[in-house]
């Protein structure tokens, strides 16, 4: 009985400092996560990312400017006739290997082209709410 009842404590404590652990991890990410909300990066384009800025992380900003600015070099090289336009398909990006949705399931450049093109806000829906 001794032995069994010194199982049943260790996997007590055991719990006792998962459960604390756990806490102290959830109150650094949300200082982490409160920070990056109030860090805008610097190169962002205000008027592209005005509906999602707030809502994302700077991680993620980052990623997403970098690929933001590619999409407007590919709709100049489509307006100079340099490339081909083509039609928005939401599933390209998958198929055609890009790592933005694939692993991040942040938009890519064929996802952001039309907001690009008309000049409106990257919409809320291209980001997953992860």
């Amino acid at each position: 009985m001794t032995g069994h009842y010194r199982e049943k404590e260790s996997f007590r404590e055991a719990i006792q400092v998962i459960i604390e652990q756990t806490k102290e991890l959830g109150s650094l990410y949300d200082v982490e996560i409160d920070h990056q909300e109030q860090t805008i990066p610097r190169i962002l384009d205000e008027a592209a990312f005005a509906v999602v800025k707030r809502k994302l992380t700077r991680y993620a900003l980052n990623l997403s400017v970098r690929e933001e600015s590619t999409t407007k070099r590919i709709a100049d090289d489509i307006d100079e006739g340099k490339e081909e336009e083509f039609e928005f398909d939401p599933d390209e990006g998958y198929t055609l290997g890009y790592k933005l949705p694939a692993r991040y399931n942040l938009p890519c450049r064929h996802w952001m082209y039309t907001s690009v093109v008309k000049e409106v806000s990257l919409p809320l829906s291209l980001f997953h709410p992860r």
